[in-house]
């Protein structure tokens, strides 16, 4: 590889395809804008929502000195996190197979995971797709091989046909990377017929299953979208899952997640968290203190921890009646190509449009969403969703 002597020889990158939108959204300056892009829980009135929850556990935190925590983050955190995905009680936490540790969001779990694998010595990691675009970007920069997997059908808005098929192709042991509820961003998930087949595959070719749950939550409930894992952890599989408390707690730029990994004994659990720890200081050394004190807080306080449970079921409504919304509304101007999403969960849709037509919603109206038609059903209102819709239909016909 040649030597880059100066900055100024050095590529230039393009923005990254979902916040570098954020950049542009910005600096519009028509008043009729809207920005479907960025994957924020928004309310009625298309603001980003400070939960009560949230507000009241950071008034109830105490002054204290800014300590260092250990590296893999404040060990209280770790075990409450633990508690509560499995419970107490559940084998994984009894058996000391299993660890959690504190990260710097989801994306910080996932970069960890990836970077732990390269170390393992893996060369590939099989992705369905389309996915969140970073998982890739996360995934090409550890120099680890991408093996894509069929998984959904834009035209019938399920589940592609050869998803489980193309599993079966995979080298053994190889790493399967696979998003738990609500997918980014197609919004369309696995179902129980499909997760039995992956758990089948998982133990035949002995695969290694690393999961990414962003959403928790915003399915079903936070009880009943960990349902699709509990046959993992129940079969004693090795594996991994990044979470994330950015959605579900509203702690964005607080970049708060956690990693949790069960391996196959305690020996396996030491050498791996003792990898982790040396990824962690090599790179930012420990985690900020501030969002994982508010995360805490929730877990610990019974009432805060109630009040939470209700935000996040009013976050989720108002998600579910937007999409109901949206659907009568294209399909009132018989923008029915774009309605085709009654089997999804989450914030995302991915609308059947070209690259053409989403540049065309962003300089003829000021609508802002990715290049694949990916759109955030939070960042929809009462007050823009006529507009949004006259302006796909204003796009379809010209196209």
């Amino acid at each position: 590889m040649k030597k880059i002597k100066h900055f100024s020889e050095l590529p230039r990158l393009e923005e990254d395809p979902i916040l570098g939108l954020q950049i542009l959204f910005d600096r519009d300056l028509r008043k009729e804008k809207v920005n479907l892009s960025i994957g924020v829980y928004k309310d009625d009135e298309g603001k980003l929502v400070l939960l009560d929850s949230i507000a009241k556990a950071e008034k109830a935190i105490q002054p204290k000195p800014k300590k260092y925590l250990p590296i893999d983050g404040d060990p209280e955190f770790n075990h409450l996190f633990l508690e509560f995905l499995w419970g107490s009680k559940d084998e994984v936490v009894q058996s000391q197979r299993a660890f959690a540790i504190e990260t710097l969001g989801g994306t910080g779990a996932l970069s960890l995971m990836i970077e732990l694998l390269k170390v393992q010595g893996y060369k590939e990691i099989a992705i369905p797709t389309p996915t969140w675009p970073n998982h890739c970007l996360i995934v090409s920069k550890s120099n680890i091989s991408i093996k894509n997997i069929p998984y959904y059908d834009q035209e019938k808005s399920e589940i592609d046909k050869n998803f489980l098929t193309s599993l079966s192709t995979l080298d053994d042991e190889t790493p399967l990377l696979l998003q738990v509820s609500c997918h980014n961003p197609t919004g369309v998930d696995l179902e129980e017929k499909h997760w039995k087949e992956v758990l089948s595959l998982v133990k035949k070719k002995r695969l290694f299953p690393f999961f990414d749950l962003a959403y928790h939550g915003f399915k079903h409930s936070l009880k009943e979208d960990l349902n699709p894992l509990k046959p993992f952890i129940e079969a004693k599989i090795p594996l991994a899952i990044a979470y994330s408390f950015s959605k579900n707690m509203g702690l964005y730029g607080d970049r708060v997640g956690a990693l949790f990994v069960a391996a196959e004994n305690e020996e396996g659990k030491l050498n791996a968290l003792s990898q982790i720890k040396r990824l962690i200081r090599t790179t930012y050394s420990t985690p900020p203190i501030h969002g994982g004190e508010l995360v805490k807080s929730l877990f610990k306080e019974d009432t805060l921890k109630t009040l939470w449970f209700q935000e996040l079921e009013k976050m989720k409504s108002r998600i579910q009646a937007m999409r109901t919304t949206f659907k009568k509304a294209l399909e009132n101007e018989n923008l029915h190509s774009l309605a085709r999403f009654e089997k999804t969960a989450g914030m995302f849709l991915l609308l059947d449009l070209t690259p053409e037509e989403v540049l065309s919603l962003r300089d003829r109206f000021a609508i802002y969403l990715p290049e694949n038609g990916r759109i955030n059903l939070a960042a929809l209102t009462d007050k823009n969703m006529n507009y949004v819709v006259q302006s796909l239909k204003a796009i379809k016909s010209v196209s």
